[in-house]
């Protein structure tokens, strides 16, 4: 169903309030009105890697079967199709819930975020803790990136701005930063 909060938040808003009805992996559902939803801002695990299991069942103890509020950002969909969301049962936001549970990392697919700060917190919390995918990280192992630029970097270098994302040099390689910033030198 589709619900007006206008009254309560007095800005006019439409948030959608859907149950999902199966969870298909860690960051991807089906809803109630047949629509797939794919998490905002993280990725889990794939199929048939480490930890692609665990990320899937606390994605389905998180969400499976409750009633969830969509919230959308710039981009609605993604090229496969599916609505992209942050999502939220009552007042926990589920994206963040699993990269606090280190059972996500956060993804930008290079946009800007409305919510990215507090993505980067919780994965900060998880690797801080060394959960899950940040089990056997070390500290100096850590290096930065941002949603829009191609280097890693240190996180003392004058090239990052304020939404530095904590990520080890192995990940930001895999995700398309490919090179070290010449500055800092990670």
């Amino acid at each position: 169903r589709v619900q007006s909060l206008e009254a309560e938040k007095g800005k006019g808003e439409t948030i959608e309030w859907l149950q999902v009805r199966r969870v298909i992996d860690g960051d991807t559902d089906e809803l109630s009105n047949g629509i797939t939803v794919r998490y905002l801002g993280i990725n889990t695990p794939e199929k048939d890697t480490p930890l692609w299991q665990e990320a899937t069942e606390a994605n389905r103890v998180l969400v499976e079967g409750k009633l969830i509020r969509l919230e959308y950002d710039t981009n609605k969909q993604d090229k496969y199709g599916r609505t992209l969301a942050y999502l939220y049962v009552e007042d926990a936001f589920i994206n963040g819930e699993l990269l606090r549970k280190g059972l996500a990392e956060i993804n930008t697919c290079n946009q800007k975020l409305k919510h990215l700060d507090a993505l980067i917190k919780c994965q900060w919390e998880a690797i801080k803790n060394q959960r899950g995918i940040w089990k056997c990280v070390q500290p100096q192992d850590i290096v930065y990136i941002t949603a829009t630029g191609n280097k890693y970097h240190r996180e003392w270098c004058g090239y990052l701005n304020q939404n530095a994302i904590p990520t080890t040099r192995e990940r930001a390689v895999a995700q398309g930063y490919g090179e070290a910033c010449k500055v800092c030198k990670p």
